[in-house]
């Protein structure tokens, strides 16, 4: 019998990559958004995660044996503009998660998908060793569902997973996200056919960049495993924006 893997926010830039990932490993794949998505061999359940009856019901219908949270409001700008839904989607969602694996029978293997940004500001390379310390909305509700994960842990003994994704990218993610921005802005100034001028951020930073399918695989791997207190950070380990010598 397959193993049941059910995917909350597969709406999203990762969900499709995520679900097909386990689909070939021979997993039976599981989704559930606020809006109705079509992924190819995924059974797809309309459900909103801040309804914790819905979340309830989903999980004790389904009966899956992992559950992957990618349900969140995942941008740091968009969090200053919507702290109090930051909070609501990423740390109230995540605990209507926790709680609906909670109280079925053959409680299932959760994971949290936390950031980077959890971490403080530092000029050197950073581990998981790295001081927490989020000075935005987004990092911070993300180490508070961290810290949750961690007592749901401790009192009723389940297995649940967190890990510190760095940035990745692919095909399909919004123009929101820094890539696919500077590949939109590049396309609309040779299509215009006029010299033109890309808006990019802070390009003397060092970041590590990722394909989201060895992304994803991580995801995979580390879910499988039997230890679920670490807490690994996902990336490449090598800095993308090594050169300096751009302008901004």
């Amino acid at each position: 019998m397959k193993k049941k893997l059910l995917i909350f926010g597969i709406g999203g830039f990762v969900g499709s990559y995520l679900a097909r990932e386990f689909q070939e490993h021979g997993y039976e794949v599981y989704g559930s958004d606020i809006a109705a998505k079509e992924i190819d061999g995924v059974d797809f359940r309309q459900a909103n995660l801040l309804d914790a009856e819905s979340v309830d019901s989903l999980v004790a219908d389904i009966q899956p044996d992992m559950i992957i949270n990618l349900a969140a409001i995942s941008s740091v700008g968009a969090s200053w503009g919507i702290p109090q839904t930051t909070m609501s989607v990423n740390v109230i969602g995540a605990l209507n998660v926790m709680e609906a694996a909670r109280k079925v029978t053959a409680k299932p293997k959760v994971m949290f998908i936390g950031s980077s940004e959890e971490y403080e500001e530092s000029s050197e390379p950073i581990s998981e060793q790295t001081p927490l310390n989020a000075n935005n909305p987004y990092g911070i509700s993300k180490m508070a569902q961290e810290r949750f994960a961690e007592v749901y842990r401790e009192r009723y003994g389940m297995q649940i997973y967190c890990v510190r994704p760095f940035n990745h990218t692919g095909i399909g993610q919004k123009d929101s996200f820094v890539l696919p921005s500077f590949c939109k802005q590049v396309a609309e100034i040779e299509k215009s056919g006029k010299p033109g001028t890309i808006k990019v951020g802070n390009l003397a930073a060092e970041r590590d960049f990722s394909d989201v399918r060895d992304i994803v695989r991580a995801y995979r791997t580390i879910i499988e495993s039997d230890d679920c207190t670490k807490i690994f950070n996902v990336g490449s380990g090598e800095a993308a924006l090594k050169n300096k010598n751009f302008s901004q």
